[in-house]
């Protein structure tokens, strides 16, 4: 009998560990998952002649038109001076104030659009604001407009 323990504890922790990998994975695929874009258009169609508003920290509630486009129906949007604008689609909520989504750019960026955090090793991080997000980090870049960006996921 005293055999079939430490095997019960092997299994047992052999089990935890595959959930917590397969846990990880998932949380993974969520961070970077990127939905097809043209999901987005007809809702930027809109934003770029400010058919939907924004209230003054530039959150757009899409719950009316665009309901299940995000998972709060919450976008942001900050416009430029030159009538540009950048708008952030939250597609994923950690904890606290934890946030990873898609950054679309009317225009391609330019210097002055981003700025770079250092971090104590000396490795530079482009950040953006949108929104009440001040500091979204550009993650990957997936086309000439949209990005991944994160906010306090490391």
């Amino acid at each position: 009998m005293s055999k079939l323990k430490p095997i019960k504890k092997s299994v047992v922790i052999l089990v935890a560990a595959t959930l917590i990998a397969a846990g990880g994975g998932f949380a993974a695929w969520k961070y970077f998952d990127t939905p097809p874009l043209s999901r987005y258009d007809a809702l930027l169609q809109q934003m770029s002649t400010q058919q939907i508003p924004s209230d003054p920290q530039g959150r757009v509630d899409l719950s009316k038109k665009f309901s299940g486009l995000t998972p709060k129906d919450i976008a942001f949007i900050r416009w430029r001076d030159d009538g540009s604008f950048v708008a952030m689609f939250p597609t994923y909520y950690g904890e606290g104030s934890q946030i990873a989504g898609l950054l679309y750019t009317s225009r391609p960026l330019q210097d002055g659009d981003t700025h770079l955090r250092e971090s104590a090793t000396n490795f530079a991080q482009q950040q953006i604001g949108v929104g009440t997000y001040e500091n979204l980090l550009l993650e990957k870049q997936i086309n000439p407009n949209w990005y991944h960006v994160t906010y306090h996921m490391r």
